[in-house]
């Protein structure tokens, strides 16, 4: 359990909104929906609806990295920012873009569940990551899902571009066709809990159902990248600009008390 300030704070929120949870050996007893809907009601605080305002965010104040340079998460690569009167921005000379981990216009998703970049859910930080341009293009608007190993691995150039004659960099992601045909993106593994955990939150917050066969992938990558201290940390900064918290990085078991996001 997270023992920053931010941290604190909110699970003290959590034990006081009136979640009708018993503890039993440690652990809770919820109805799934019972404790999706109270987490949705503690999560809707953030209003900022402008993506230009989140990306300028993300590159100042949520992930910079020293020597104004940035990770951009599905490649593992550092990429160097450019300053323009104190503000960080990309290089564009470095293909940094900012990923909507649920994408705007998910393919996965009801019509319904769409939403415009320039939107709350559009510019909800705790989805929001830098990538490659060549990978986030190639990722799209696809579902997340697991790949056989011969799936093809994305490599990148140094203009963030991607590099299909085999040279530049091994990104670790992939992007390929699963067992049943369909096309999936499957991000590099120091990042897979992070966009496991970015979906929960987002299917909470706003309501958005994932399909059961991604969210039975997203639920091992959950285990198998668990939270770390960087994540923590990010979610304190992130609640310092939004104001509110991804309860599944706070509190990762509660994502097997809910058995159908």
């Amino acid at each position: 359990m997270p023992s920053g300030t931010g941290a604190a704070a909110w699970l003290q929120e959590f034990v006081t909104i009136g979640i009708l949870a018993a503890g039993v050996g440690g652990g809770w007893l919820m109805a799934d929906d019972d404790l999706a809907w109270e987490l949705r009601g503690a999560l809707m605080t953030n209003t900022e609806d402008s993506f230009d305002t989140a990306k300028q965010t993300l590159f100042n104040q949520i992930d910079p990295e020293p020597n104004d340079q940035i990770l951009t998460r599905y490649s593992g690569t550092m990429a160097d920012l450019g300053v323009t009167g104190g503000v960080l921005h990309p290089d564009p000379d470095e293909g940094v873009q900012v990923e909507h981990t649920w994408a705007s216009a998910a393919k996965w998703a009801h019509s319904a569940d769409h939403f415009a970049r320039s939107s709350v859910p559009g510019a909800d930080l705790h989805h929001l990551f830098a990538v490659r341009q060549g990978i986030n293009g190639s990722r799209g608007n696809h579902p997340f899902g697991e790949l056989p190993n011969t799936a093809r691995e994305l490599r990148i150039d140094a203009d963030g571009s991607l590099n299909h004659s085999g040279g530049g960099t091994a990104s670790g992601s992939f992007r390929d066709q699963n067992a049943a045909g369909v096309t999936v993106f499957e991000p590099r593994g120091d990042h897979k809990g992070d966009v496991a955990r970015a979906m929960f939150y987002m299917s909470v917050r706003y309501w958005m159902p994932i399909p059961q066969d991604m969210e039975d992938d997203l639920k091992d990558w959950h285990t198998e990248d668990p939270v770390d201290a960087e994540e923590i940390a990010r979610n304190d900064r992130i609640e310092a600009v939004q104001g509110n918290r991804n309860p599944f990085v706070d509190r990762a078991d509660l994502v097997d008390e809910i058995s159908n996001f």
